[in-house]
C-alpha cells in the first residue's frame, strides 16, 4: 500500500477515536492531507493491513468488511444504513450505553468522549466495519408473501393468468330462423331505386348499402325485401349485436325510396341474485348495465369472463332475457361468491442474516366488509432479531374501476450476526402510504392502469441506546423521506403468453420532516428516480411447462436514502448471494426460469410438483463509482398440495464464489418457504 494511503488510514482512524461526537465520523477534517473522500464514491474505501499486507478490514462507505482468512470478495451492500434496519431492541444497561465486549472497553457512543482508556483505533474501525457491514443488507426486505415492502422495487409486476384458451360461451343464445321458402303465389312487386337507413350508428351507411345494393335499382318482391332485412340483421347479429335489426316500417317506399329503420338494442337493466352483502352495483356496472352503447355479445362476455377473475366471485351464470320494449334486453345473473377471507401461515428464510434469515409469520386479509368489494389485509412475522408488522385498506370508489387505498408499515430490528451482536445496533421503521389508481383500458386480453401514492417514510437507528447516524450528512439518528410515486401498468394476456409492464416516477420532497440537504454529495429528501419492471411468460408445452422471464431497473440523478435504494441478492433478484447483497441508488436484475411440472401441471390440480431450472443475474452501483455484479444458475422446486405450499431453491455462485460464510443457509445458496393456507 502506498505511504499516503497509510497516513490517511492512521488519520482517520485518530480522527474516529478524538472526534467529539460519532457523526463527525462522516466529516472531513480540515487538514487537507488526511481529508476523507466522499462518502457518496464507495470506491474511496480504507484498509487496515496486517503485517503480511494482507486485508484484514475493509471500511469504505457503507464500511463493507473482509476478513483475512476469506478469499477477497465483492464489497456488502454499500449503501449505509440510514432508514434500513427494523429489529427489536436489544437488552440495554441501566445507564443506557453499552460497551464493546472484548474490543473497547467501556467505550460509549452518542455525544460524550470516551472516560477511560482511550480505544484503539483499529478495533474501533474494524468494529465499526464490522457492524455495517452485517447492518446494511437488511436495508430492504421484499414485498412477496406477504412480507413487508420497504423500497419501490419490491413491488413487483405480477403477471396476469393466461386467457383461457377452450373457454365455454359465457351465454347460448337461440339460433335465428330459417328464411322460409317462397310460395309459389306471385307476389306483389314493387320498384325500389334506393335504400335509406335511420337509427344506425354501428355500422354507417356504406356498410348498409353493400348490403342492399343486389335488391336496388329493381322491382322487387315482398320475399326479396324480408331476405333483405334478414340480412341486415344477420350481419348485425354475426358481428355480436345479438339484440339488434332491421324493421320496415309501414308506409316507408317513398318516390323509390325505402326506409329501413335499424334498432341497436342495448343491455337495460342486469338483475343480480345470490352476491350476499355485495353490493349490486359492484357486478352491474362492470357488466355495463343501463350503457346507451349497443350491447355487443363479444364485449359482454368478456366482461363476464373479467368478473370471473375478481376475487370476490367464485362462479356465475347468465341468462340473456328480452326487455319489455324493442331491442331491450335483461341480464339475469347467479352468482356464487367466494370465501371473503383466508388466514395463511408461513415461515421461510427470506430475511437478511443480520437480523436472522429464518423468520415466521401470518397473512390475513377479509374482503368486503363495507359490501363495496373492499380489501382489509394485515400481515405480522417475527425473525431471531426483528419483528415487523403491516397491513393496508383498498376500496373501490367508483363503478370504473377506481380503486383508493391507504397501507402502514411498522417494525423494530436488531443484529443478531456475530461480531456486531454485542454492541446493540436497533432501528425502527415507520411507513404511512396512501394513494388512488385507476384502469384507462380494461379488457379480458389487456389493461393499462394509472396511480398515484404519496408516502411518508422515517427510520430511527441507535448505537449503544443513543441515536446514531449510519446515514452520511445525517447526524440525528433520524432520517424520514416524504415521496410523490406516480406508476402506470400495463398488463397483456393471451392463450399461451403473459406480459406485465410497470414503471415508477419517485419524486423526493422536501416537506413533512423530511431530511433536509447539508451537502449535494451526501442522500437527502430531494431526489428523483425511475423505476421500471417487466415479466413475461410463455407456455410451451399442453402440460403446463412454461418459460418465465423478469427484469427490474432503476436508475437515479441522485444520491439516495438507504429505503429508497434499490437491493441485489436473495431470493427474490439473485439467488445464491445473501438478501439484500448490494444495496445502491441505481441497478438492475433479471431472472429466466424454466418451469416443468413433474406432477398435475394443471393450475387448479390439488396437488402439483414443479422443477425450476434458473439462472440469474444482476448489478447496482452507486453515483460515480464502479458497478457490482452478481451471477447464479441453480434448481428449484414449487410443491403444492391442497392448502399446503413449499418452494426450494439451490444456486450455485458464478461470479465471487467464495463470499464469507457464517453459517447461514444463504450462504449456501439455499433459500426455502412453507407456507399454510389455514383457513
Amino acid at each position: 500500500m502506498p505511504a499516503n494511503c497509510l497516513r490517511i488510514i492512521a488519520a482517520w482512524a485518530w480522527a474516529a477515536v478524538c472526534s467529539s461526537s460519532a457523526p463527525a465520523l462522516y466529516r472531513a477534517a480540515p487538514a487537507k492531507r488526511w481529508c476523507l473522500p466522499s462518502m457518496s464514491d464507495p470506491g474511496g474505501g480504507f484498509k487496515v493491513m496486517a503485517e503480511n499486507r494482507q486485508p484484514i478490514w475493509s471500511i469504505g462507505v457503507g464500511y463493507a468488511v473482509r476478513t483475512s482468512a476469506r478469499p477477497a470478495r465483492p464489497a456488502r451492500s454499500q449503501a449505509l444504513l440510514g432508514n434500513a434496519v427494523r429489529e427489536a431492541p436489544a437488552s440495554r444497561t441501566n445507564t443506557g450505553s453499552r460497551s464493546f465486549p472484548g474490543l473497547v472497553p467501556n467505550l460509549e457512543v452518542g455525544n460524550q468522549q470516551s472516560r477511560q482508556n482511550p480505544p484503539n483505533p483499529r478495533k474501533r474501525a474494524a468494529c465499526l466495519g464490522a457492524m455495517c457491514w452485517l447492518l446494511l443488507p437488511f436495508a430492504a426486505w421484499a414485498a412477496d408473501d406477504g412480507r413487508p415492502i420497504d423500497r419501490p422495487s419490491a413491488r413487483a409486476a405480477e403477471l396476469p393468468p393466461y386467457l383461457p384458451g377452450d373457454a365455454a360461451p359465457a351465454f347460448t343464445l337461440p339460433p335465428l330462423p330459417e328464411a322460409q321458402d317462397g310460395d309459389a303465389t306471385p307476389l306483389r312487386q314493387v320498384y325500389v331505386e334506393r335504400y335509406a337507413f335511420t337509427g344506425n350508428s354501428v355500422f354507417d351507411e356504406t356498410t348498409l348499402q353493400q348490403i342492399a345494393a343486389p335488391y336496388a335499382g329493381r322491382r322487387v318482391s315482398i320475399d326479396e325485401l324480408e331476405e333483405l332485412r334478414r340480412r341486415l340483421t344477420l350481419h348485425y347479429v354475426e358481428h355480436g349485436y345479438v339484440n339488434s335489426g332491421a324493421l320496415i316500417p309501414e308506409h316507408s317506399l317513398h318516390g323509390g325510396v325505402l326506409r329501413f329503420r335499424i334498432v341497436e338494442g342495448r343491455l337495460a337493466e342486469v338483475k343480480v341474485h345470490g352476491q350476499g352483502r355485495l353490493r349490486e352495483g359492484y357486478i352491474q356496472q362492470r357488466l355495463g348495465a343501463g350503457e346507451a352503447a349497443p350491447l355487443n355479445m363479444g364485449q359482454l362476455q368478456e366482461r363476464f369472463q373479467g368478473l370471473l377473475a375478481d376475487p370476490l366471485i367464485e362462479r356465475m351464470n347468465g341468462r340473456l332475457l328480452p326487455g319489455a320494449e324493442l331491442g331491450h334486453s335483461i341480464l339475469d345473473v347467479d352468482v356464487t361468491r367466494a370465501r371473503p377471507y383466508q388466514l395463511t401461515a408461513f415461515g421461510n428464510n427470506y430475511r437478511p442474516p443480520s437480523i436472522g434469515a429464518e423468520a415466521g409469520g401470518a397473512h390475513g386479509w377479509v374482503r368486503n366488509l363495507t359490501g363495496l368489494g373492499d380489501l382489509l389485509d394485515f400481515t405480522f412475522q417475527i425473525s431471531a432479531g426483528a419483528q415487523r408488522y403491516s397491513g393496508g385498506w383498498s376500496v373501490p370508489v367508483s363503478d370504473s374501476g377506481t380503486l383508493a387505498f391507504v397501507r402502514f408499515d411498522e417494525g423494530d430490528s436488531a443484529v443478531v450476526e456475530a461480531p456486531s451482536s454485542d454492541i446493540d445496533i436497533t432501528s425502527r421503521i415507520h411507513n404511512l402510504e396512501g394513494g388512488v389508481s385507476h384502469p384507462l383500458l380494461d379488457s379480458l386480453r389487456r389493461r393499462l392502469t394509472v396511480g398515484a401514492l404519496f408516502a411518508v417514510r422515517e427510520n430511527e437507528t441507535m448505537l449503544l441506546g443513543r441515536p446514531f447516524s449510519f446515514v452520511p450528512g445525517e447526524t440525528t439518528g433520524h432520517s424520514q423521506a416524504t415521496v410523490l410515486r406516480v406508476y402506470q401498468e400495463h398488463l397483456e394476456r393471451l392463450g399461451e403468453q403473459a406480459l406485465a409492464l410497470r414503471s415508477t416516477f419517485s419524486v423526493g420532497l422536501n416537506a413533512l420532516g423530511a431530511t433536509p440537504q447539508r451537502d449535494p454529495h451526501f442522500p437527502d429528501s430531494e431526489f428523483f428516480a425511475w423505476l421500471g419492471q417487466a415479466q413475461y411468460a410463455h407456455r410451451l408445452f399442453d402440460n403446463g411447462a412454461q418459460l418465465v422471464w423478469r427484469g427490474d431497473v432503476q436508475l437515479s440523478n441522485d444520491p439516495l436514502l438507504p429505503l429508497e435504494r434499490i437491493a441485489v441478492g436473495g431470493v427474490g433478484t439473485v439467488r445464491g448471494y445473501r438478501e439484500n447483497q448490494l444495496v445502491r441508488d441505481q441497478g438492475f436484475s433479471t431472472s429466466l426460469e424454466f418451469h416443468y411440472p413433474l406432477y398435475g401441471g394443471d393450475s387448479g390440480a390439488r396437488h402439483t410438483l414443479t422443477l425450476l431450472p434458473f439462472m440469474d443475474y444482476g448489478g447496482a452501483w452507486n453515483h460515480h463509482a464502479q458497478a457490482e455484479y452478481l451471477h447464479s444458475v441453480g434448481l428449484g422446486l414449487n410443491w403444492h398440495y391442497e392448502q399446503w405450499h413449499a418452494e426450494f431453491y439451490w444456486a450455485h455462485r458464478i461470479n465471487a464464489p467464495q463470499l464469507v460464510q457464517h453459517g447461514d443457509l444463504q450462504d449456501e445458496g439455499v433459500h426455502f418457504q412453507v407456507k399454510l393456507d389455514a383457513f
